[in-house]
């Protein structure tokens, strides 16, 4: 897991004056902690901020912090492992930044939060909203099943296959290595377009042709993907998926 480099800080054991403000659930010695080392401001108790921190990821919470204009939504483990440098770019109004773990990623519903967030931020047509969520389904379910948790292979076509996968997926959901991974989403507005990339940490894996048969049991998310958003592109070895929705 990548860390943000730390910035020394403005007083002893006190945080900088800074851009970005973080606020949460953590412990005030904590939330005081990262602010020191990764040189950002605490956000005042009950007052909104930039990045809103969290020791267990949900949806409410989600919500709740991006409708009172948060830019950045992160679950924090103790360890103090923070995500890619992507929230230095949150001084930016015109950006965000959530990254969970798989665990907590698994049971929430991003797609339409974040659709519904953007077309309230003006990022996104309320007529391309279906195709964003239908997108961000299939780059967040890859990121977890394939990326995060490694299982390389779909469902299969009969039902025997079906509930193996689905067994595999909930046994390593109990491996604290493979759960606690990180599922990245970054979305930037431009001029006429928004740009949605889902990263992952997993090892990679070889995106599915997208001239897969549309009746085929598994394979189908890059060719929906392609389908549906006006552009998409594949990195890092298959652990980050980039699409472009334009307005």
């Amino acid at each position: 897991m990548t860390a943000l480099p730390p910035t020394p800080p403005s007083g002893p054991g006190r945080p900088p004056e800074s851009a970005i403000n973080i606020g949460g659930d953590l412990a005030p010695a904590l939330l005081r902690r990262i602010a020191v080392l990764h040189g950002f401001g605490i956000a005042p108790p009950g007052t909104p901020c930039t990045i809103m921190m969290t020791l267990r990821a949900t949806d409410r919470e989600l919500q709740a912090c991006l409708a009172e204009g948060a830019r950045g939504y992160v679950e924090v483990e103790s360890d103090l492992g923070l995500p890619a440098p992507a929230l230095r770019g949150l001084t930016a109004s015109d950006r965000l930044h959530v990254s969970v773990t798989t665990a907590s990623c698994f049971s929430m519903a991003m797609p339409p939060i974040l659709g519904a967030e953007m077309i309230a931020r003006g990022w996104l047509l309320p007529d391309r909203v279906h195709d964003l969520e239908l997108c961000l389904h299939e780059a967040v379910s890859n990121a977890v099943v394939h990326g995060n948790l490694g299982i390389r292979n779909g469902p299969g076509g009969d039902r025997e296959a079906f509930d193996r996968f689905h067994r595999e997926i909930h046994s390593r959901m109990t491996v604290r290595d493979y759960a606690r991974r990180r599922v990245s989403i970054d979305i930037s507005n431009e001029a006429d377009r928004a740009l949605v990339a889902v990263s992952d940490e997993g090892e990679g894996y070889q995106a599915a042709s997208p001239d897969v048969a549309p009746d085929a049991k598994s394979g189908r998310g890059l060719r929906i993907l392609r389908e549906l958003a006006d552009a998409v592109d594949v990195t890092a070895g298959g652990s980050r998926i980039s699409m472009m929705f334009k307005r």
